[in-house]
């Protein structure tokens, strides 16, 4: 049977041994919480930019077809005065002319924009991305060495103090020999 200390002590020792283990699972577990929230947010994100995006590209095209329209009814109307004026040629031609530039041009600006505003989305999209790496990097999982060490450290001390109890507690008798009544130290025995 062994001393109430070195129980109390082993007791302790399973208990710090089973504490470090539970805190490793807990850190884990909240690791893997944070990855999944993480990447759901990131998802969300996406899905949230990627319908700007559509929005923007649908927006850039009803853009184009007024300007389209735009210039179909101010080159209707340019031929109907000049008709209506008696005046063709050289003039008339310019004026078409003109129509249909103002029309590419309003187009090619309309196209930029949507560029610039797509290239600024897909730049979001990659900082939310980097923003979930940094979201999951920042709650680590637990570390299977460092539960070691620390359960290791407590078996240690656990012998460490084992040791010292031995070396420091009250002195054992010692046993008496079988020839004259003394005691290995040679004394007699007091009877």
């Amino acid at each position: 049977m062994c001393d109430p200390t070195t129980a109390i002590a082993g007791a302790s020792l399973a208990l710090s041994a089973g504490s470090a283990i539970a805190s490793a699972k807990a850190q884990d577990k909240l690791a893997k919480q944070n990855a999944v929230n993480a990447i759901a947010a990131r998802n969300e994100d996406f899905r949230a930019l990627g319908l700007q995006e559509s929005q923007l590209q649908a927006q850039t095209t009803e853009t184009i077809l007024q300007n389209h329209r735009t210039a179909v009814n101010a080159d209707a109307q340019a031929r109907l005065s000049a008709g209506a004026a008696g005046v063709a040629g050289a003039s008339v031609d310019a004026i078409l002319a003109d129509i249909s530039s103002q029309e590419s041009a309003a187009d090619v600006q309309a196209q930029r924009n949507e560029q610039a505003q797509i290239a600024q989305i897909q730049q979001e999209k990659r900082g939310t991305a980097v923003g979930a790496i940094n979201r999951i990097a920042a709650v680590q999982p637990s570390n299977p060495l460092a539960v070691g060490l620390t359960i290791g450290a407590g078996a240690l001390d656990f012998a460490s103090n084992q040791i010292k109890l031995r070396n420091t507690g009250v002195p054992k008798p010692l046993p008496y020999s079988s020839g004259g009544g003394k005691s290995a130290s040679g004394e007699g025995s007091a009877r």
